[in-house]
């Protein structure tokens, strides 16, 4: 079976190619440069960014949440949550409070017996 393309066809090719090449590269709202180590770099010095807003039961209810998955929830406690990832033994619960890794997951600083000479 013979395949013919039209001129046209090549064209259109030839176009989309460098679209496709492009799309590799990060996504830039507000720039035309995205940060290279960015799969979306959203620049702006006016607005910030609107993630999606969940209730506790909505969001425990996404079947399998990509790890790193990000969501605000709205109802108490309300807040940034997380998926890490694997599943707690006990709990079963892999979404963590964003706030729970910050100050809290930091050891305290240890004590020096130093005398300080003038």
């Amino acid at each position: 079976m013979m395949v013919n393309f039209s001129p046209s066809w090549g064209l259109l090719l030839l176009l989309a190619f460098p679209l496709a090449a492009q799309a590799q590269n990060g996504v830039g709202i507000g720039t035309t440069a995205p940060d290279a180590s960015a799969a979306l770099d959203i620049v702006s010095s006016a607005k910030g960014a609107l993630l999606p807003r969940l209730t506790a039961a909505q969001r425990t209810a996404i079947t399998r949440p990509a790890t790193g998955l990000l969501v605000f929830q709205t109802d108490g406690p309300a807040g940034f949550y997380f998926n890490r990832g694997t599943p707690r033994p006990r709990t079963g619960s892999q979404w963590v409070p964003a706030a729970a890794t910050t100050w809290a997951t930091i050891p305290p600083p240890k004590r020096c017996n130093c005398k300080v000479m003038p």
